[in-house]
């Protein structure tokens, strides 16, 4: 017969007990996309957005009128004032960015 060590015994019962600790913190805690997806939408909205124009070098804030106007092949989403003034886009006399 053959002999069996005891630390091998230690290791798989402690291997067996882990693997089983982990899958009962998966099935608790489940990892849900929607938590993702909300930090997203906090750290977007938190960030201000401006919409460019190519064709008329202007860029506006995402509520102006103007915007439903631009073509999406004229648009361009810069996010903060400087970047806008950088590419060489000038503020819409409408909304004032």
């Amino acid at each position: 017969m053959k002999r069996i060590c005891w630390w091998k015994v230690i290791a798989w019962t402690v291997a067996f007990v882990a693997a089983i600790m982990v899958w009962l913190l998966a099935w608790q805690f489940p990892v849900k996309d929607g938590l993702a997806q909300g930090v997203m939408r906090t750290i977007e909205m938190h960030q201000y957005r401006y919409v460019g124009d190519l064709s008329s070098g202007l860029f506006h804030r995402q509520t102006c009128p103007s915007v439903d106007s631009i073509t999406q092949r004229h648009r361009v989403t810069l996010f903060d004032r400087q970047a806008a003034r950088e590419r060489g886009f000038a503020p819409c006399p409408l909304c004032q960015p």
